[in-house]
Order: structure tokens, then C-alpha cells, then sequence
């Protein structure tokens, strides 16, 4: 029964989107992303790509599902200070430790655009993602020396939230976006400290390219 129902879903996709205007390519970019919260934490320089459709609807409106490798995460730092037992009041040398967490996701944004003109228009749609792999890292510095490293399967265990951003479309095959990603799950949805609450956020600029 469930492959019935995912080959008539494909064929009715397929059908759909012969009966639209469409179009697709591959896209790229870099992404800041951090944690909400009461924890004081750092954004992360990252990293995301992959594939885009465009399906217009009409004159004014268009839809467009990704499938992204998205890295986000963020990092936070402390100052540590070796105290000398002979004057405990003056630091003998001062360290700093350095975490990163950096979370891999498989992402599907299903955004709207609503366009202005022909080369600027408004997204706005909701993302599921879902979780491949966390790493992370502690650095001390100086030296940079690595005290530890740990990698974790994510088991696929799904986030979600919404996107708003811009798109500028240079010429016919490449355009330029700006967006944001607001995450809608908390993050702390476990925790025992009572309204503990955190979610992803992400700012991300991409450079997408028509293939077809």
C-alpha cells in the first residue's frame, strides 16, 4: 500500500510539474547561524549547497522546493587563568578555550516568491531539515591545541522553522539571495529547567545558477 501511495504521489508531482512553467538548477552559499537562548554563545561561519526547482504559478507568484547539505551551528569562548601559589592574586599565564558545535543538516525548503519585478522578488515559506551529523570541538589557545573532538550521528531527527528573504536575479541564469532562517522547534525541549527554550537561527547569502 505505501508503494502505491509514493508512486502515485511522484506521478502526480511529475504530471504537475509538466503541466507548469519550470525550472531548476544548483545554488550555494555561506550561512551565520547561532543558538537563542540564555547560554552566551558565539555565531558560526559556515557553509550550505545544493538544488532548487522553480515552479511558476502564475504571473506574480512561484514556488520553489530546495534540497540543501546545510551546516550551521555556533561557538562559545572562555577565558581560563593558572594562578600562582606563591602570589594567588596575580595570573601566571592566561588560556582561552574555544567550543564549537557545528549540526549537518539534509534541508527542504518549500519557499513562495512573490515577484515585484522581473528581477526582484519577496520568499517566504516554511523549511524541514533534518539532522545527519553533530561535531563537536574545544580548542585552547595558545597553541591551538585540540583537547577534544567528538562526532555524532544525528539519526535523521527532524527541525523545523520558517525562511524569509530576497531574491535578485542578475541575468536569466544566475541571481543572488538573502534570507533568514528562524527555527520554530526548541531545542531544549527536554531540559528540567523550567521555560528553557532555544532554537536555530540562520542568516544565509547564496548564489544560485539555472541548469534548465
Amino acid at each position: 500500500m505505501k508503494r502505491i501511495l509514493v508512486f502515485t504521489t511522484i506521478l502526480f508531482v511529475t504530471l504537475q510539474l509538466k503541466s507548469q512553467d519550470f525550472s531548476g538548477g544548483i545554488k550555494g552559499g555561506l550561512n551565520v547561524s547561532n543558538r537563542t537562548g540564555d547560554f552566551p554563545s558565539n555565531p558560526r561561519l559556515a557553509y550550505h549547497f545544493g538544488g532548487f526547482i522553480n515552479i511558476q504559478l502564475s504571473e506574480k507568484f512561484s514556488l520553489h522546493p530546495e534540497l540543501l547539505y546545510l551546516s550551521i551551528g555556533s561557538t562559545f569562548e572562555s577565558n581560563l587563568q593558572n594562578f600562582s601559589s606563591q602570589d594567588p592574586f596575580n595570573p601566571s599565564f592566561n588560556s582561552s578555550l574555544k567550543f564549537v558545535d557545528r549540526v549537518n543538516f539534509l534541508a527542504i525548503p518549500v519557499n513562495f516568491r512573490y515577484s515585484f519585478t522581473s528581477k526582484f522578488g519577496l520568499d517566504f515559506g516554511p523549511q524541514v531539515s533534518f539532522l545527519l551529523n553533530t561535531f563537536s570541538k574545544i580548542k585552547e589557545t595558545p597553541g591551538n591545541i585540540d583537547v577534544t573532538s567528538r562526532r555524532v550521528s544525528g539519526k535523521f531527527k527532524p527541525d523545523y522553522g520558517a525562511n524569509l528573504g530576497l531574491t535578485f536575479s542578475l541575468n536569466e541564469k544566475m541571481n543572488i539571495q538573502l534570507r533568514y532562517y528562524q527555527g520554530l522547534k526548541n531545542l531544549n525541549r527536554n531540559s528540567i529547567i523550567p521555560d528553557d527554550k532555544s532554537y536555530n537561527i540562520a542568516l544565509q547569502a547564496s548564489v544560485g545558477y539555472t541548469l534548465f
